[in-house]
């Protein structure tokens, strides 16, 4: 006869009387994030955290905990893009969403949670990644965590002949125009002219440009030029996309010669 005086996980139990070993008990979560097959940029799109119990044991304090893609702000680091959301059984705090379900979950039973993200355009990732935990050990703690990347698709915005509003905050390690929103005071504009020819003309002399878009008109991107002695020489080059609910593009634009620095721009039809 021996006792065991700590229990881990897929340990045994023995019984002090009999000597008869017996399975510790565990929980076997598995979790998973869906989303609509395709997801407009710019617009609050709902997901759904799904969490099963496949173990053998009925577990409690059943909590998932979801991250975001983070701004490359500072010295404040917000979550990339806009969370909410309505379920009773989740909050947001340190740049997490945090569910916990009230209760029990039983054996073969499903939990789920929502929450609403809305995607900006950026040059990162925009993934994001659920982890379940409960009261029990898991069985199997590679299933305990999943991630999804929205599958982001843009309208179409043609453009022909246009003054356009060029709104822009400038820092190293940006990715998107949201990070310009979160500090309002950083941002600062200029105009310029779209013409039919595909060039640009803007309000400073000795600076011109060219624009194109992709054949589905989902995308923009344009270049500025400087006149020097011998000709010309590009200074800044922006590639953007469309977004949704305004008549806008938004992306990065990076200067040349090389620089640390960086502006994500919003540019608007006037």
């Amino acid at each position: 006869m021996r006792f065991l005086p700590s229990v881990t996980a897929g340990a045994l139990l023995y019984v002090a009387t009999t000597g008869i070993a017996l399975a510790a008990p565990n929980a076997d979560l598995s979790v998973s994030i869906s989303a609509p097959s395709t997801v407009a940029i710019s617009t609050p799109t709902v997901y759904t955290v799904t969490v099963r119990n496949i173990g053998p044991n009925t577990t409690s304090n059943v909590q998932a905990v979801v991250t975001f893609p983070q701004t490359n702000t500072s010295p404040q680091v917000y979550i990339l893009g806009n969370l909410t959301t309505s379920d009773s059984n989740c909050s947001i705090a340190n740049r997490q969403l945090t569910c916990t379900l009230p209760g029990t979950l039983k054996k073969n039973k499903v939990a789920t949670f929502t929450y609403s993200y809305t995607a900006p355009v950026s040059t990162k990732t925009l993934e994001m990644t659920a982890v379940a935990t409960s009261s029990l050990p898991d069985l199997v703690p590679g299933n305990s965590t999943a991630s999804i990347v929205p599958n982001l698709v843009y309208p179409s915005r043609p453009l022909t002949v246009a003054n356009m509003l060029n709104s822009h905050c400038t820092g190293t390690n940006l990715t998107s125009y949201f990070e310009c929103l979160l500090f309002p005071s950083s941002i600062s504009s200029h105009t310029a002219t779209f013409n039919i020819d595909n060039t640009i003309t803007l309000t400073e002399p000795g600076y011109t440009g060219t624009w194109s878009q992709n054949t589905a008109k989902t995308s923009l991107k344009f270049e500025y030029f400087e006149s020097t002695g011998s000709g010309s020489s590009k200074i800044a080059e922006f590639n953007g996309w469309a977004i949704n609910g305004l008549n806008c593009f938004e992306g990065l634009t990076n200067f040349f010669p090389a620089s640390q620095y960086v502006s994500p721009y919003r540019v608007c039809v006037q």
